[in-house]
């Protein structure tokens, strides 16, 4: 299945947590960087991606079910992305995107493309790297 560009980006979610440590002088302007990506980041598979997903009932509804598991499973997470002062800043960055992204070709492209979000939000929620990487992102947005 081809990943769409704006679900790559999504994922490197995930990787964050394998960013190498900076030296304490360093270190919070490396830790505001990482909430700025993080907070952005989640706000392109959450509020983001129901936006985008929104013209197509089908990819709205997986979608908006698998948003509810994730916020239910997540409920830490998610309060301290609702709560970031990087939040604004995510919302205007993800309009922008919007403006200049493709839309999917045709509805089916859009329901896999909202399919690819549920599913990476179901895996960071569901398994055990995932819960790491959510932890991972937890602690350095409690920083």
């Amino acid at each position: 299945m081809h990943i769409p560009k704006y679900l790559e980006v999504v994922v490197s979610l995930v990787i964050l947590q394998a960013l190498p440590s900076i030296a304490n002088a360093q270190m919070n302007t490396g830790v505001e960087r990482q909430k700025v990506h993080m907070v952005s980041r989640m706000y392109q598979a959450t509020y983001g991606a129901q936006e985008r997903c929104r013209p197509s009932r089908e990819a709205s509804v997986k979608l908006d079910m698998a948003i509810e598991q994730f916020r239910n499973a997540l409920p830490e997470l998610m309060s301290l992305v609702d709560s970031s002062p990087y939040l604004p800043q995510a919302k205007e960055q993800f309009k922008v995107f919007l403006s200049k992204a493709p839309a999917p070709q045709n509805d089916q492209a859009l329901v896999e493309e909202c399919a690819g979000i549920a599913d990476m939000l179901h895996q960071l929620a569901d398994t055990p790297g995932g819960q790491k990487a959510a932890d991972d992102m937890i602690q350095t947005l409690k920083k």
